[in-house]
């Protein structure tokens, strides 16, 4: 599957989007819940990372727009 800026862009927004609902249900049961929602935030940063990554490379072989 081929993804572009845009499709990358909607993805960042849905993952923030889950992450903010994980931080308010986080914040509302405790800090230990604070500490794993951190944890999963830093993950989630890392597979966007990867994401971006994936997708640059894609481009490398795709062809241009004429």
């Amino acid at each position: 599957m081929r993804m572009n800026d845009a499709g990358v862009w909607e993805l960042e927004q849905q993952f923030m989007a889950a992450a903010w609902d994980s931080a308010r249900a986080a914040t509302a049961a405790g800090p230990e819940s604070v500490s794993g929602f951190l944890e999963a935030l830093a993950q989630t940063e890392a597979h966007l990372a990867g994401l971006r990554l994936a997708v640059l490379d894609q481009a490398r072989f795709m062809p241009e727009a004429t």
